[in-house]
């Protein structure tokens, strides 16, 4: 199980959480994503964490989210 964390922008409330939350849980493989409202953090268990690029493709269906790489 890899497990790789996420800053996300765009979250401003409780609602965009359970937006993103939904989405990113319906990915084949994945299991367990948590999200940080307070931190922009995202955090994402799986047999194989999806690249950035599909979890933002996947994001830009939903609103005015993005992520980037953590340092």
């Amino acid at each position: 199980m890899a497990k790789k964390d996420f800053k996300i922008s765009g979250l401003h409330c409780q609602h965009c959480v359970g937006r993103v939350k939904i989405a990113f849980q319906q990915v084949d493989g994945v299991s367990n994503v948590a999200i940080s409202r307070e931190n922009d953090r995202v955090t994402i268990e799986a047999e194989n964490v999806p690249e950035i690029k599909v979890l933002n493709d996947l994001l830009e269906n939903l609103g005015d989210y993005k992520l980037s790489e953590t340092l």
